[in-house]
């Protein structure tokens, strides 16, 4: 008698365990679109955020880079440099094939 009570209540156990994966794995794709949609709303109707906000450093930091002289051209430089040679490489990669 217990023994078919004991394994009633663990076929319960397993069925209750399987079926909730289950329901899981089903509302998982309306779960994703429930939540993007969510965000979508919220972020297209939110006031947006102004770049004075986003790009704001410590004086200490602006300090440093303020006593560097001409370093604005310098960073012109590097990025033409980097640039050059990201085309070179591409070209040596188009060679090759």
């Amino acid at each position: 008698m217990w023994q078919t009570a004991s394994d009633f209540i663990v076929f319960i156990g397993w069925l209750w365990h399987n079926l909730s994966i289950l329901l899981k794995d089903v509302f998982l794709p309306v779960q994703y679109i429930y939540t993007f949609l969510k965000e979508f709303f919220y972020t297209a109707f939110a006031t947006p955020i102004l770049p004075e906000q986003i790009w704001t450093f410590p004086t200490e930091v602006k300090q440093v880079f303020a006593s560097i002289p001409h370093f604005d051209t310098l960073i012109s430089v590097a990025v033409i440099g980097i640039t050059i040679l990201m085309i070179i490489f591409i070209l040596k990669t188009f060679q090759r094939s």
